[in-house]
């Protein structure tokens, strides 16, 4: 005969066991970190003998998960900072933080499809074309702040939440909930 500790302690390994055999694995997520950090310098003569010096700091902190095909995410961090003088005097140096990029994506099953949803600071378009996109109807057909030396060409994002729901093999239906506009100075 086991006492009622025994038994409860006797239970407990095999639910352990019970749960490590039979149990799916956690779920899980490999994040891709990268760092990239630029420098520039620059002297100009500005005339009746003055010069003017500007350094720029650049510095992107990007983390991007991977491996789960039901979640996703993107923290991306920009820092710039400026520094500059002209003739003897300084301007006073300026940092400008940014967030070009927070959100996150899960897909959900739903019969033989899956409803996808975003949230957070992401990029939403619907057609083709880097530079003009006929079918961008919230940032426009031709890109506001297009950059040709950029990675990306087209880089607008806002601050959203949105839905993407199947009806059909060529049918879908895609909520958008945009957040106002705000500026922290």
């Amino acid at each position: 005969m086991v006492a009622g500790g025994a038994k409860i302690v006797l239970f407990l390994v095999v639910l352990a066991v019970y749960l490590v055999a039979v149990a799916p694995p956690p779920a899980h997520a490999e994040i891709r970190q990268s760092v990239r950090i630029d420098a520039t310098h620059a002297l100009t003569h500005l005339g009746d003998g003055d010069w003017g010096f500007a350094g720029i700091g650049r510095a992107r902190l990007d983390f991007l998960s991977a491996g789960n095909q039901f979640a996703r995410g993107q923290l991306r961090i920009d820092a710039s900072i400026v520094d500059a003088s002209i003739g003897n005097e300084a301007v006073p140096a300026g940092l400008l933080l940014d967030i070009p990029r927070a959100w996150v994506r899960a897909r959900f099953p739903m019969g033989d499809s899956f409803i996808h949803t975003t949230a957070g600071r992401a990029r939403i378009t619907w057609g083709d074309g880097a530079f003009f996109n006929a079918g961008d109807i919230i940032f426009g057909a031709v890109g506001r702040d297009a950059d040709l030396t950029a990675d990306t060409i087209r880089d607008e994002a806002r601050w959203l939440w949105s839905a993407f729901i199947p009806l059909g093999p060529f049918a879908f239906v895609e909520p958008i909930l945009l957040a106002p506009d705000v500026r922290i100075d």
